[in-house]
């Protein structure tokens, strides 16, 4: 699995899966689930993350993709 986060847009991404995306679902206003043609799950994508998610989760999302840059 691999995140990626936008601080500027608050958005988390998380990459469950590489492949095409041939359908999705939005769970609530904030939260929409990505899935391939056999209905598996490839990404979660969480808009509003600041308040969805706990402030130090995604603090330490974003020091790991700076050290990972």
């Amino acid at each position: 699995m691999r995140t990626h986060y936008d601080a500027e847009a608050d958005i988390l991404y998380l990459t469950i899966r590489r492949g095409p995306i041939t359908d999705s679902k939005e769970l609530d206003d904030d939260v929409r689930v990505e899935f391939d043609h056999k209905g598996s799950i490839v990404g979660i994508e969480i808009a509003n993350a600041r308040k969805k998610l706990a402030r130090p989760f995604l603090s330490t999302v974003a020091k790991q993709l700076k050290a990972a840059r």
